[in-house]
């Protein structure tokens, strides 16, 4: 639920928090990254544990935030929920900075708090890869609905929508590829600074003694707890990364399956027109095969089949008429069974 200011120091006095709790848990002190991260030491410089904040999205006006402490001595965790907290702002980032003041002498101060800058703007570019990558899918029709099964809560009739525009969608698809490439290249290579770090003498036994100070002691405790605390946030965005690329060979492999489809579908249809041109080109060459006998018979024999002499009232066909069916018949009949048995059109 959502506190007052007032409300949120009782709650951390009755569960007898930290002060440094308090601190990330203040709406206008949460840092610009999307977590927040602080070791908790006693009033004699003893480690005490750590708190941990998170600060989740919900919705375009609302969001939450999850602080975690977490006590070495007792070993107890305390957990507590805030809803409607503010988004950061460069003022908080900066208060955020002032309240490390014991950390900005120390030499890996900087380099950490670049590493936490460069893991929030990774995260930040991985969702909005993420996010473009499902405005394809919708694109696409790639879906896990099942359309078929109508006892399922989100059952209905696809529409039957326009092909995609299969060109724009495969050069989104490369360009999100390759942008995910030169994430997963960046989120490696913060990978390998921060275990670069940890590695380090100020984080080992390598560092000589005349050379260790009492108060860099509390501050190579909290930066390594910091720096390991970075290492698995990028690791985890790294399997994120990973995860996105997959995705993005199905779609690519999806679109593809598309593609052939439709080529298919259009090969289909030519072949059925063509099919149809065939069968009218054989019809036309049946009907001339069937036609073209008879008429040149007509054309050699209509002189004497004719009787140009017969009376206006009488017939004009000659007694030698009969010859004309006794030659075109045949002929006909001959020619045709010839092409049946050289075409063999049930094959």
């Amino acid at each position: 639920m959502t506190f007052s200011d007032d409300t949120l120091q009782v709650i951390m006095s009755r569960l007898q928090l930290p002060a440094a709790f308090a601190q990330m848990l203040a709406p206008d002190q949460i840092e610009p990254p999307r977590f927040s991260h602080n070791t908790l030491f006693d009033t004699h410089g003893n480690y005490l544990g750590m708190a941990l904040a998170i600060h989740f999205h919900r919705w375009r006006l609302e969001s939450i935030t999850l602080g975690l402490s977490y006590n070495q001595n007792t070993k107890v965790t305390t957990a507590l929920l805030l809803e409607n907290s503010k988004d950061p702002t460069h003022e908080s980032f900066i208060h955020y900075i002032l309240l490390q003041s014991t950390y900005l002498t120390h030499p890996l101060f900087l380099p950490l708090i670049l590493a936490e800058l460069m893991l929030d703007t990774h995260r930040t570019q991985l969702d909005r890869t993420t996010s473009r990558l499902r405005s394809l899918e919708s694109a696409i029709g790639i879906h896990d609905h099942d359309y078929n099964s109508a006892s399922s809560p989100s059952y209905r009739t696809p529409d039957k929508s326009p092909l995609p525009d299969f060109p724009f969608i495969s050069r989104s698809l490369n360009g999100e590829s390759t942008r995910l490439a030169l994430y997963e290249v960046k989120v490696r290579s913060n990978i390998h600074l921060l275990q670069t770090i940890l590695r380090g003498p100020y984080f080992t036994t390598l560092l000589p003694m005349n050379r260790r100070m009492i108060w860099t002691e509390q501050a190579n405790i909290a930066l390594r707890e910091k720096c390991e605390f970075l290492l698995g946030w990028n690791v985890e965005l790294s399997s994120r990364v990973t995860g996105q690329r997959r995705i993005v060979k199905i779609q690519i492999g999806s679109v593809q399956n598309l593609l052939m489809q439709r080529e298919s579908k259009i090969t289909t249809s030519v072949m059925e027109a063509r099919k149809g041109d065939a069968n009218a080109i054989k019809t036309i060459a049946f009907l001339l095969m069937a036609f073209l006998p008879g008429a040149y018979i007509a054309v050699l024999f209509s002189g004497s089949m004719f009787d140009w002499q017969a009376e206006r009232v009488g017939g004009v066909l000659s007694e030698w008429f009969w010859l004309y069916w006794a030659i075109t018949g045949p002929l006909t009949a001959g020619v045709l069974g010839t092409w049946i048995w050289w075409c063999k059109p049930w094959m």
